[in-house]
């Protein structure tokens, strides 16, 4: 049986059902209408070049780069709706995280950073649902 439907103040609108069989149980569906947004990268900054974290001048080409460690901040305009965000490097899950802020800071040197200097920053929102958006940027790593 379904129950009537009940808004939030935030326009929300909830749906119980009662499902009855061997084991009684309920659902409970919400829907808001929102639409799930993809993260935003906002360091490091695209075109920029940083030294040990610390952000110094435009490049030319309009590619980012570091030398040292580089803090990569993410920022979700609907962080109630995130369930995690999580940090990829060339494929390869580094750090997740399922509160704001979302800061992780690549410090260490992978086996990859020994060959190559251009990798690939993946920015993974993933909401209560599952849904996954995405940001990304690529990165020229020294160090």
């Amino acid at each position: 049986a379904l129950s009537g439907p009940a808004i939030a103040s935030d326009g929300t609108v909830y749906i119980g059902c009662s499902c009855m069989g061997t084991v009684p149980y309920g659902v409970l569906y919400a829907f808001n209408g929102k639409k799930f947004e993809n993260p935003v990268i906002v360091k490091p900054k695209l075109g920029k070049t940083y030294i040990f974290d610390h952000e110094l001048w435009s490049t030319l080409n309009g590619d980012t780069r570091c030398l040292g460690k580089i803090t990569i901040e993410v920022f979700h305009p609907d962080p109630v709706n995130v369930s995690r965000i999580e940090f990829w490097v060339d494929g390869v899950k580094q750090c997740e995280l399922t509160h704001p802020p979302y800061i992780w800071t690549w410090a260490n040197r992978t086996k990859i950073s020994h060959f190559r200097f251009a990798h690939s920053i993946t920015i993974a929102a993933v909401n209560q649902t599952g849904m996954t958006k995405y940001a990304g940027m690529r990165l020229w790593r020294f160090f």
